[in-house]
């Protein structure tokens, strides 16, 4: 997909595939490593990228090829009634991300949806979709106006599958939880991150007893 992408910029040369996914967890250095790449306007490479996500996520999701696992909504449903606060930090944009939530129905559960892909020197693993959403829960939510910003931290986790979420949660300071589900990460694969998951669980459901 990546590969196909750089094509269109007539890249001579395509990285070989360790190298091209070294893009999804650099961060803001993304810019350097598509110059390398010869790729001069990073802009426009991902805003292609992305229209090109969004048109085959949404035929997957039509052709029933994308859905919500079995025990997302339960366990959405349960923590809405414990009064957990939840939000969504996406390197997506805006738009794919609402598409989603409005399909599957479920946007009702996040007080807070971020989208990070409209600029890709924010998105994670930068902190930066974190802190934002950690500044909205400060500054919005009644229950918590009392507590300054290390007190939300200590009570955040990020919930995410892949190595740049638990990155950007360590850079945020906040507890990260890896969700296997389909265990595509080895144990020694995860051994050797940098930064290690508080919590790792096999279903989301899992998340109830932490």
């Amino acid at each position: 997909f990546l590969a196909e992408r750089l094509n269109l910029f007539d890249v001579k040369g395509i990285p070989e595939f360790n190298e091209r996914k070294q893009i999804w967890i650099v961060g803001k250095q993304y810019i350097n490593l598509l110059e390398s790449w010869g790729v001069k306007n990073h802009q426009k490479f991902w805003e292609i990228l992305d229209l090109k996500d969004f048109r085959q996520r949404k035929k997957l999701i039509h052709d029933g090829k994308i859905i919500l696992f079995e025990d997302v909504l339960q366990v959405l449903k349960e923590l809405s009634r414990l009064n957990k606060k939840m939000g969504i930090i996406s390197n997506t944009p805006d738009y794919i991300v609402e598409y989603q939530l409005d399909y599957f129905k479920i946007k009702k559960y996040f007080s807070i949806v971020v989208g990070l892909g409209e600029d890709q020197t924010i998105c994670k693993p930068e902190p930066t979709g974190i802190n934002i959403a950690l500044n909205y829960f400060l500054e919005t939510e009644q229950n918590i106006r009392e507590k300054n910003i290390k007190n939300i931290q200590s009570e955040t986790i990020m919930i995410g599958d892949s190595i740049v979420d638990i990155i950007s949660a360590n850079r945020a300071k906040i507890k990260s939880c890896l969700i296997l589900r389909r265990k595509h990460h080895s144990n020694d694969e995860i051994k050797s991150w940098e930064y290690q998951p508080h919590f790792i669980i096999n279903q989301l459901e899992e998340i109830l007893k932490i």
